[in-house]
Formats: C-alpha cells, sequence, structure tokens
C-alpha cells in the first residue's frame, strides 16, 4: 500500500479518535459566545467582536490549558495596556515614536515570556488611540479581560476537561499500541507486515507527542493513579516501545538466518510471552484510568521471559558449527527479551507497583 495512503488512514484515525473532544470545545465555544454577546450587545456593542476574539482564544484543550490562557491573556492585555500608556504619556500623545517604542518594547518582554504576546496588540493599540486620555484603548482593553473571563468560566463550569485526564488518556493509547505491537511481533515470526508496522508506528508517536503535550499543559494533580508523575510513566512506556522495536527487529532477523525448525519452537514460546505481555498492559492501562484494576502478578510473565530465554541459549548451544550469524541472532532475542522484561516491570512499578505483591494487596 502506498505510504500516502497510509498518512491519509492515520489522519482519518486522528480525527474519528478526536470527536469526543472537539464536541466538547464546541459546546464550551457556543456558551461562551452567547454569554459575551448577552452582555456586550446592551453594554458596547462596538466592543462586542474584541470580547467574543478573546473568549474563542482562551478556549483551551482543558480547563489547565485554558486557565494558563487566560492568565496570560489577562497579564499580557493589562501590561500592554500600562506600557501603551506610559509611553503615549512620556512622549505627548499617540506618534510613530511612541507606536515603535510601544511596540519594542511589548514584543521584547513577550519573547521573553511568550504567555504575553498579548501585551504587544494591546501596547500597539493603546499607541495608536487618537483620544489624549486613551479611554477607548482602556475600554477594548476591559472587553478583551471580560471576554478571557468568560471563555475561562466557560471551560470550568461547561463539561470541563482536566490536562491529567487528557494525558491519560493519551497514555493509555500508548500502552495499547504496545499490546497491538506485540501481536505484530508474534506475527512477524513466519510473516512480514511493514504496512501494518508503519502505520502503529505512526500512530504511537502521535499518542506519545500528545501526551507529552498534555502533560506540559497539566497543572492539577499531574499524576497517575499510583501517585507516580505523568512524566515518569510517559518515559516509561517510550521506554517500552523502544525494547518491542528491539525485539521486533530481533524476530525478523531470526527469522531470516534461523533455520526453519528453530523458528517453529520458538514460535509458541513467544506465543506466551505476547499474552503474558498483553494481560500485564491491559492490566496496567485500566489502573492508569479513573477505574482500579486487580492487581496483577507478572509470575508467569516472568516464568514464560525465562523460558523463552533458555530456549535461545539452548538453541545457540546445540551445535558447535552454527553459523556466526545464527548465533548472533539468537544473542539478539536473548538481549530483547530481556530489555523487554526490564522496561515492561519498570512500566508495571510505575503504574501500578502493588503488582509486584498482589497477595498482599488482596490480604489488606
Amino acid at each position: 500500500m502506498p505510504k500516502e495512503r497510509i498518512v491519509f488512514q492515520f489522519a482519518a484515525y486522528r480525527i474519528m479518535s478526536s470527536r469526543r473532544h472537539a464536541l466538547r470545545v464546541a459546546v464550551q465555544t457556543a456558551v461562551a459566545t452567547l454569554a459575551v454577546h448577552l452582555l456586550m450587545r446592551p453594554l458596547a456593542p462596538d466592543l462586542e467582536s474584541w470580547a467574543v476574539i478573546a473568549a474563542l482564544f482562551t478556549i483551551g484543550t482543558s480547563v489547565d490549558a485554558t486557565l494558563g490562557a487566560g492568565i496570560s491573556r489577562i497579564a499580557g492585555t493589562v501590561l500592554g495596556a500600562g506600557l501603551g500608556l506610559a509611553v503615549t504619556g512620556l512622549l505627548g500623545g499617540s506618534s510613530l515614536p511612541a507606536l515603535l517604542l510601544a511596540a519594542v518594547l511589548s514584543n521584547s518582554l513577550a519573547a521573553i515570556w511568550p504567555g504575553l504576546t498579548y501585551a504587544a496588540v494591546m501596547a500597539a493599540i493603546v499607541a495608536l488611540d487618537p483620544s489624549p486620555d486613551g479611554r477607548s484603548a482602556l475600554a477594548l482593553s476591559g472587553a478583551v479581560v471580560l471576554g478571557t473571563i468568560f471563555g475561562t468560566a466557560a471551560s470550568f463550569l461547561v463539561w470541563p476537561e482536566f490536562g491529567r485526564n487528557r494525558a491519560v488518556l493519551s497514555l493509555r493509547e500508548a500502552m495499547d499500541d504496545c499490546r497491538e505491537f506485540l501481536g505484530l511481533i508474534h506475527k512477524g515470526v513466519t510473516t512480514d507486515d511493514r504496512r501494518n508496522r508503519y502505520f502503529l508506528h505512526q500512530r504511537f508517536r502521535g499518542h506519545l507527542f500528545a501526551l507529552y503535550d498534555r502533560i506540559a499543559e497539566t497543572h492539577f494533580t499531574p499524576q497517575v493513579r499510583s501517585g507516580a508523575g505523568l512524566r515518569e510513566a510517559a518515559d516509561a512506556v517510550e521506554a517500552l516501545w523502544y525494547a518491542l522495536v528491539i525485539l521486533d527487529r530481533g524476530v525478523i532477523s531470526g527469522r531470516a538466518r534461523l533455520p526453519d525448525s528453530t523458528v517453529e519452537r520458538v514460535r509458541p514460546v513467544l506465543a506466551a510471552v505476547q499474552t503474558e505481555a498483553c494481560r500485564l498492559l491491559e492490566s496496567a492501562s485500566i489502573a492508569a484510568g479513573p477505574g482500579r484494576a486487580t492487581p496483577t502478578d507478572p509470575t508467569e510473565l516472568k516464568r514464560v521471559l525465562a523460558e523463552a530465554r533458555e530456549l535461545t541459549l539452548a538453541a545457540a548451544a546445540e551445535g558447535r558449527d552454527i553459523a556466526p550469524a545464527q548465533e548472533q541472532a539468537l544473542q539478539a532475542l536473548s538481549f530483547a527479551l530481556d530489555e523487554m522484561e526490564r522496561s515492561l516491570m519498570a512500566l508495571m512499578r510505575v503504574i501500578e507497583p502493588e503488582c509486584e505483591a498482589p497477595d498482599k494487596v488482596r490480604a489488606a
């Protein structure tokens, strides 16, 4: 299948998976716009558009993002208006030098603190205000602040969604990708499936980038249910993905270099590894979300991984005349299994630390 079609499928997947988020933002936008219209129409109809625009640009992807944008916009508006008034007062009114000085100072501050970009807009508007006392510019600043407050209130009061919940959703999606990757790895023992691998890699990258972006915007309880930080959980699932990539390369290399008899011996053992690893990942996905999963015992996973390693080492030691390429493939597979176990258990310790001692948790 052409790469362009795969990219199109990935874009369609992202659109379909974001429908709920788009609907939530649409509802918040409608409420904020209606509230601004009802207030500004009788009070200051000529400034209504500025208040509506401010509300639209304030509503973010989550309550956390909206609050950050709202605080930055209000601070930028107040700073820009004050700077514009100070410059016009210093230079004797609206003029080109006043505009240049206000624009340079406000944009320089915005370069240091990007959240204050609105200061440059307001400073320029105030510097261009022909009224001697700047009343129209101050009224405009008030409309922007009012619209920002309404946008922030709509995000908090109408279908609120906190950044932590959105980050956890991306985390669970990334873990689901790992489960699907395990299925492709087992399938790779006998067949190659480059199309699905490429699509899955692209999807995981999208989920991982979204995860880190959502963590960056999270201000309220940036933790998973276990108490570990969201950043720590994201790093753990990313490390697991790289370990699975190593395992995938090891399986593909083994299929190409090892005799069919050895491949057939490895296949059921890898199937058992896939089943147990997917079981742990499913439990971790539930534990990371709002529900509470039953503590998972990793003993069986460790057993099948040990069996798989023993099989690869035994196959390497069966004949002294084994080809170097075959021995290298078996060693790579054993190393990949070690990395997968280490990374998966590290993830479980972050998401579901009680999995190390499920009997104690059940007894409690």
